[in-house]
């Protein structure tokens, strides 16, 4: 469980190596920016606010409301709780709840990594071991694949998740696209894409479900591995109730 007041524990959640590494990230998430210009700033300032540990924020929404203020500019709170809106829905930043005494504290923000819109570019995603040989299935081109269905797709990819996903997508690119973002969003818990693919699977088709519906501005495939990446997070979190770690406020 993540205690309000235990500054320590947020640096594990940190997704990036160092600042500089956070900052490149910052940037592209601003080119590619979903936010109004009131949004923006409350955005900067969230980053301000990130410093410590790259690309976590721990400070209470009050405090970064306050400091807008400061510099003349100013926004409100419900801009900024616009703003968080936003970039949790477009993959931007996961939030964590604190807790303290069983009670429910300010919220930790963390950003994730910027993906590259190209999903055909591999050079912009930093793909782990086990997946970097996704593009060979036997003796084919690898940049054949992206005229091949699923049944082209490698062994390396799990079985079942391809049955489920080619519905929707039946090219073997946009199937490696998929499978890229979990693999990035699970690489922190290595065991997590195996035994609970039938979960992601069923984040997956919830966000296909609101992709259909208009509910997702912006860039599919990062709001993708955002929703990845939280139900990685709480299955974590549920795992660790099991163990007597966490308790009564995975019920809330």
């Amino acid at each position: 469980m993540l205690t309000s007041g235990n500054i320590n524990q947020f640096k594990q959640l940190s997704q990036f190596d160092n600042l500089k590494q956070f900052n490149s990230a910052v940037e592209k998430w601003l080119i590619d920016s979903p936010f109004t210009k009131a949004q923006t700033v409350a955005f900067k300032r969230l980053v301000r606010y990130s410093a410590k540990y790259a690309g976590v924020c721990y400070a209470k929404i009050q405090t970064i409301v306050s400091a807008t203020h400061n510099d003349g500019i100013g926004i409100s709170r419900s801009t900024f709780e616009r703003m968080l809106n936003k970039a949790t829905k477009s993959g931007i930043i996961t939030m964590y709840h604190t807790f303290k005494y069983g009670r429910k504290g300010h919220n930790v923000y963390v950003f994730n990594p910027y993906i590259d819109k190209d999903v055909s570019n591999d050079e912009t995603i930093d793909v782990s071991k086990e997946t970097s040989n996704l593009y060979k299935t036997n003796n084919i081109n690898a940049r054949n694949e992206r005229h091949l269905d699923h049944t082209y797709v490698s062994s390396n990819v799990p079985q079942k998740l391809v049955q489920d996903i080619s519905p929707f997508f039946d090219k073997a690119e946009d199937i490696y696209s998929i499978y890229r973002r979990l693999t990035l969003a699970t690489k922190s818990y290595t065991d997590s894409l195996v035994t609970n693919l039938d979960d992601y699977i069923k984040t997956f088709k919830e966000t296909i479900h609101k992709y259909k519906n208009g509910n997702i501005k912006g860039d599919y495939l990062g709001y993708l591995y955002g929703a990845f990446k939280r139900t990685c997070e709480q299955l974590h979190m549920r795992e660790m109730a099991i163990s007597g770690i966490y308790y009564d406020w995975l019920s809330e």
